[in-house]
């Protein structure tokens, strides 16, 4: 009880901040889609190795996961211009997502863009050798099965 009588609330859940090992978990993912991306194959793979598993998909966009869905990683290929890899970690902080893209805005030279789209905190643009690309960071509330931030790389053939 409260000094006035009145009953003391505590929030229930107050999100400080991804697990540590689901945010190792998804800088492996944003490694492997780094590293591998636009051969979704040898991404798959990748993923596969650092434990994540197949989870759900269409004929184009497949979600791998960790066993405890703590982590999952997002493929987008299939007969489209681009290929997209989104990380999502449960809990991640919108902070925490900015620092999880980082290598991916390095490797595309990105610069800073404006973008008011709701749920967007943060956008890069850059190129690569071969490919147009774009970061994004969305808040907690863009994937709704993971209460946590998530990164996205897309990449564009530049032909």
């Amino acid at each position: 009880m409260s000094s006035d009588g009145q009953p003391e609330v505590t929030p229930a859940a107050v999100n400080f901040g991804a697990d540590q090992a689901n945010l190792a978990h998804g800088a492996q993912a944003a490694q492997a889609c780094l590293e591998d991306m636009p051969d979704i194959k040898a991404t798959k793979q990748a993923l596969r190795a650092h434990g994540f598993s197949y989870r759900e998909g269409t004929s184009s966009i497949e979600l791998y996961a960790t066993q405890d869905w703590g982590v999952t990683a997002q493929l987008q290929s299939g007969n489209v211009p681009n290929w997209i890899c989104a990380v999502t970690v449960e809990a991640m902080t919108p902070g925490e997502a900015v620092a999880l893209a980082q290598p991916w805005v390095k490797a595309i030279g990105g610069a800073r863009i404006s973008d008011s789209t709701k749920g967007v905190v943060d956008v890069w643009r850059g190129a690569t050798a071969d490919y147009d690309a774009v970061v994004v960071v969305y808040d907690k509330d863009w994937r709704p099965k993971i209460d946590g931030a998530t990164i996205k790389l897309e990449l564009r053939n530049k032909n």
